[in-house]
């Protein structure tokens, strides 16, 4: 009779449960999109390792983990689309700063050449 009992290892799903939906509310946010791309990748990352260990029957939360690595890609998704639109957002700031330079250097020059 064998009396020692295989303790089951859930901590890859939970964990990746966690980051997940940490990284989807920080990927509502646009300007903090880059931290839910880290988060999402690592929730995606835990709930694949979580999978692992489920098929090798060392972990019992196969719904969590699959949950978790959805919601992860999901969060990593939200991650890159809000990167990308502060980096959009930005480019277009710049292009305003630049054209409001450009026509006051236009200006200044108008008025130096009326003196």
């Amino acid at each position: 009779m064998d009396t020692t009992a295989t303790q089951q290892r859930n901590g890859f799903g939970i964990t990746a449960l966690c980051l997940a939906i940490a990284g989807l509310v920080f990927g509502l946010v646009p300007l903090t999109g880059f931290i839910a791309v880290i988060l999402g990748a690592l929730a995606l990352l835990f709930g694949l390792l979580g999978l692992g260990r489920v098929r090798r029957r060392e972990a019992t939360n196969k719904k969590m983990a699959i949950t978790a690595s959805i919601l992860g890609a999901g969060a990593l998704a939200l991650g890159v689309w809000g990167v990308t639109i502060v980096f959009n957002t930005v480019e277009e700031v710049d292009k305003e700063f630049q054209q409001i330079e450009q026509e006051m250097q236009n200006e200044f020059g108008q008025i130096e050449q009326g003196r």
